[in-house]
């Protein structure tokens, strides 16, 4: 990590820090009425941008993807057990319908890439530059840079005023 700051952060980042430009440069937004959601990411290159989208996506259909299956063992585990402990045929029969249900869950999460979220557009490279924009940084640098000289010019002058009239 290169950086100088001074108590009380250090020279690596706080995860406090992280999350806020994490939260400046990504959002997430929900059509409510379709249930539609948009991931937007803002990054210098646009390519670092469409990679991290793509990395978002993967990273929580993986994690929903493993809880499911982590859960749908631990039911199984579970029901197995209460299945062997039990003398009653009729419960027999409802552990076995319960089981086959965890395990239909444990392979539907199994087999699909896209668990929880379907990707109806895949993250495209934008073509037309979104910030910042040229023509107002232009702009504003020769307002700001006009100003600061006639702010110089006049102290020169009023100061060479003065200095003549003592």
């Amino acid at each position: 990590w290169v950086r100088k700051v001074s108590f009380p952060f250090t020279s690596k980042p706080y995860i406090d820090e992280v999350m806020q430009i994490y939260k400046a440069q990504v959002s997430v937004s929900e059509d409510k009425q379709n249930g539609i959601i948009t991931l937007r990411t803002e990054h210098l290159s646009p390519r670092v941008a469409q990679r991290w989208n793509r990395l978002i996506v993967q990273e929580i259909n993986n994690f929903q993807r493993e809880q499911k299956i982590q859960k749908a063992d631990t039911a199984i585990d579970y029901l197995t057990k209460q299945r062997e402990s039990n003398q009653l045929i009729k419960m027999d029969e409802i552990f076995s319908g319960l089981i086959e249900e965890q395990i239909k869950e444990k392979m539907l999460a199994s087999v699909y890439d896209n668990y929880l979220f379907d990707v109806i557009q895949e993250p495209t490279l934008p073509i037309l530059k979104s910030k910042p924009s040229r023509a107002l940084i232009c702009v504003l640098g020769t307002l700001l840079g006009g100003m600061l000289g006639l702010i110089i010019v006049l102290i020169k002058h009023y100061a060479g005023a003065r200095q003549i009239a003592d």
